[in-house]
């Protein structure tokens, strides 16, 4: 009698009796890697090699079936309910005969452990800040990593992390923010001193031991040193070669008390990460004179001066605005009858960059972040060439992302 296989628990999940890869025309190439789970595999598609995904097969023998299922599930659920750019989303996923699969978005540069030796401290710092970004994500939704290390942050072409793996994620009450020890903390090398201390039924934040874990790959980019269980960070961070406020992050990070280490969100703060975000948009332009700009002096016996009624006028202009947290940056309109280029946005650019110069001078040295959608300016070689002349980030927009996901 053939063994029955669970209904799917989400929209995501096909439930096939053919093989995944023959059914979804994928041909496996080599093995990135084994866990505890099952393999991942390299593949690309029969019908041309420029499709590249990563499959991550569950086994569902009968030894690791309740706990591979209850993983692929967890991480599928997980991945089906978040879109941002640093974390890794689900493309296609399936519960096949004998195993389950899931499709992931192939990462060229593997994982930040393949990295080889120490990294410059600015790399670092923009890897972490990645990092920090997608688990803000996930801990506003109540949601703990509960197994980051460097062996799940995956790094894409254009040397951006992205977090992944979340089979072994927690979903946190929103009122006691705690769990169990025995359930949180996955990989013993990340366990924070909490962890390490604590009975079976002892309570702990599993998102203060998420941003443990933060400190340790930080640390572990910064020396070229490989993580291990019980280890003195603190003693170690002293003899870094950092800066100041890079020192003064993995103290907090590393901080043998979990009430002394920041939350993600104050995280972002001190690692000083200011997104700019830029658009375009169609405004009509009109400056009226203010009661002010018309007064005049004259004799009180002088007639009162009559002001005509100023109408709008219907033409419209483009404008392009850049803001961040704190307001509007820099609003450049263009001139009447002219819309947006890629010479022209990049001019735009020469101008925001001399702006934040002026009124942000430390965020040029810490790096720009900027988030803008994917029009043709945007996305134009004369514009790519531009920001990596200067080094600026790109942060994908949502909706871009939510797109290529569903293309792929």
């Amino acid at each position: 009698m053939a063994e029955s296989k669970p209904a799917p628990s989400s929209s995501l999940v096909y439930d096939l009796e053919e093989d995944f890869f023959d059914r979804f025309n994928l041909k496996k190439v080599l093995v990135l890697g084994k866990g505890i789970s099952g393999e991942v595999f390299l593949t690309t598609s029969t019908a041309g090699p420029s499709r590249r995904l990563a499959v991550k097969v569950f086994s569902l023998d009968e030894e690791h079936r309740e706990l591979n299922l209850r993983m692929f599930t967890t991480e599928v659920e997980i991945m089906e309910s978040i879109v941002h750019p640093h974390l890794v989303p689900c493309v296609i996923a399936a519960l096949c005969p004998g195993y389950a699969a899931l499709a992931m978005p192939y990462y060229p540069r593997a994982d930040l452990a393949f990295l080889s030796g120490k990294q410059t401290p600015a790399q670092a710092h923009r890897y972490m800040t990645h990092v920090a970004r997608g688990l803000y994500y996930l801990h506003r939704r109540n949601i703990a990593h509960n197994d980051l290390k460097l062996e799940n942050v995956f790094v894409d072409a254009q040397k951006r992390a992205h977090v992944g793996d979340f089979g072994l994620a927690l979903k946190v009450k929103a009122v006691s923010r705690t769990a169990l020890a025995s359930g949180v903390g996955c990989t013993q090398d990340y366990w924070p001193p909490e962890k390490l201390a604590a009975g079976p039924d002892t309570r702990i934040d599993p998102f203060k031991v998420d941003v443990y874990a933060i400190g340790i790959m930080y640390w572990a980019l910064l020396s070229g040193e490989t993580p291990e269980m019980g280890l003195d960070y603190l003693s170690k961070v002293t003899n870094l070669d950092v800066s100041h406020d890079q020192r003064a992050i993995l103290k907090r990070l590393l901080a043998i008390n979990p009430s002394d280490r920041p939350t993600v969100s104050d995280l972002l703060k001190l690692m000083k990460v200011n997104l700019i975000t830029g658009d375009e948009t169609w405004v009509h332009l009109n400056s009226p004179k203010t009661k002010r700009d018309w007064m005049t002096w004259k004799h009180l016996s002088f007639p009162v001066t009559k002001l005509f009624k100023v109408q709008r006028s219907a033409a419209k202009v483009m404008a392009t605005v850049f803001w961040d947290a704190k307001g509007v940056i820099l609003l450049d309109i263009l001139p009447q009858g002219q819309c947006i280029n890629a010479a022209r946005y990049c001019s735009t650019l020469d101008r925001l960059k001399e702006t934040i110069r002026r009124k942000k001078p430390g965020l040029l040295r810490r790096g720009v972040v900027l988030q803008h959608d994917n029009a043709i300016p945007h996305s134009a070689n004369l514009t790519q060439q531009w920001l990596q002349r200067y080094g600026w980030e790109i942060l994908p927009h949502p909706k871009d992302i939510t797109s290529r996901v569903h293309r792929a």
